[in-house]
C-alpha cells in the first residue's frame, strides 16, 4: 500500500511538513504486514512489526498501536476486529480502508467498534504521511501508555478505572465498555458522588472517536448501566437526577430527584 503524498500545482511531489514529531520508541503491530506502511511508521518514528511475528507484545499488551489494513485482510477482518477486543490488554486500533470500504460497512464496522475497550481510529487510504501522524498523535494524546506517561488509577469502592488503557474492572471482574461509555463513566466517578449534568455527558459522547460516539445519552447510560449490573454492581449505583442529569453514589448527589 502505497501513501499518496501531496503535489504542488505543476504535480511535482512536494514535501510533508512534520512539525512535531511523535514520541520515539512506540511500537506497532501491523496486520497484514505492509512494507510502505510500516516506513511511513518509521519516517514519524514509530517502530511496525509484523503482528503475527509477535504474539508475545500482541497477547501481553506490550505494543501501543494495532494496525489493521482492513481490505487485505482474507475473509471477514471484523472477526479479527472482535477477536481482538477480548485480548487481557487490547490496544488502541488503527483501522486502514479506503472511504469505499468503510462507507459500503458501515453498519458492520459500527457493531463491531461499539465494545471496543479502548481508542479505535480510521486511516483513510490515500493517505498522505502528514494524516497518518495526526492519526498517530491521537493515539498518544487519548492513550498515555504510548509515550512513556500513565494516567493515574481511579478507584471508587469496587469499581476500578484505567485511564491510560482505557480499562474497566469490578470487583475483579472486566467489563468491557465502548470509549463513549468509559467517557461517561469516567466522569461520574472523578465527580465523586456529584450529579454531572446530562449535557455534559452528551458533549463526551459526541467527542467520541469511533462511530459508536454520539447518539441520545440516556441509550449510552442505560447501556453502561447494563454492563456495570452484568459484572456485579447494584444496578441502582448509577442513578438518575431528574432534570438534572446522573450520579454514581445518590447518598452523595446534591442536586434532583432521584429515579430508581
Amino acid at each position: 500500500m502505497a501513501a499518496d503524498h501531496p503535489r504542488d500545482h505543476l504535480g511535482q511531489p512536494k514535501e510533508v511538513a512534520v512539525a512535531e514529531p511523535n514520541a520515539p520508541d512506540c511500537l506497532a503491530l501491523l496486520y497484514p504486514p505492509d512494507a510502505s506502511l510500516r516506513t511511513d511508521f518509521a519516517e514519524i518514528g514509530w517502530t511496525a512489526l509484523p503482528m503475527g511475528e509477535h504474539l508475545e507484545a500482541l497477547l501481553l499488551g506490550r505494543s501501543d498501536l494495532w494496525v489493521l489494513d482492513l481490505e487485505a485482510i482474507p475473509g471477514d477482518p471484523l472477526l479479527l476486529v472482535r477477536a481482538l477486543s477480548h485480548l487481557r490488554e487490547p490496544a488502541p486500533l488503527l483501522l486502514v480502508a479506503t472511504d469505499e470500504y468503510i462507507s459500503r460497512h458501515a453498519a458492520e464496522l459500527t457493531s463491531a467498534l461499539e465494545d471496543w475497550p479502548v481508542m479505535a481510529e480510521f486511516l483513510v487510504r490515500p493517505y498522505v504521511l502528514a494524516r497518518l501522524q495526526l492519526r498517530l498523535r491521537q493515539t498518544q494524546l487519548h492513550h498515555p501508555r504510548a509515550h512513556g506517561g500513565e494516567a493515574p488509577l481511579v478507584e471508587v469502592g469496587g469499581l476500578r478505572l484505567d485511564p491510560g488503557r482505557r480499562q474497566v474492572h469490578f470487583a475483579g471482574q472486566m467489563v468491557a465498555l465502548s470509549p463513549t461509555e468509559f467517557r461517561i463513566l469516567q466522569a461520574l466517578t472523578e465527580a465523586q458522588g456529584r450529579v454531572v449534568p446530562k449535557a455534559t455527558l452528551q458533549h463526551l459522547a459526541s467527542e467520541s472517536a469511533t462511530s459508536s460516539g454520539g447518539g441520545m445519552i440516556e441509550v449510552h447510560v442505560s447501556r453502561l448501566r447494563r454492563k456495570l449490573a452484568e459484572a456485579g454492581m447494584a444496578s441502582t449505583a448509577l442513578r438518575t437526577a431528574r432534570n438534572a442529569g446522573y450520579a454514581l453514589d445518590c447518598q452523595l448527589l446534591q442536586h434532583g430527584r432521584v429515579e430508581d
